[in-house]
């Protein structure tokens, strides 16, 4: 598949929908004073990586669930 980004040196924007934010926004940041428990426990078992595989996959078919899987391995072997 065509990979603009790279093959022009350019920089890309992707931009992923309703992914859920599983912590505050910073550190210090006290969640739990503005949203229920229970939604601050949803958002802390929410994986925000396989929501976006997804959304890529399904929605926008950058690539194959396969591909996404040869690619996880390629990062974790460089990691």
């Amino acid at each position: 598949k065509p990979q603009p980004s790279r093959k022009n040196s350019a920089p890309a924007l992707v931009l992923y929908q309703a992914l859920i934010r599983r912590f505050g926004h910073a550190a210090t940041d006290r969640q739990h004073a503005y949203l229920d428990a229970s939604v601050v426990d949803r958002m802390a078992e929410s994986d925000v990586v396989a929501s976006g595989i997804v959304q890529a996959v399904e929605q926008w078919s950058a690539l194959t669930y396969s591909e996404a899987l040869d690619r996880f391995h390629e990062i974790g072997q460089v990691a």
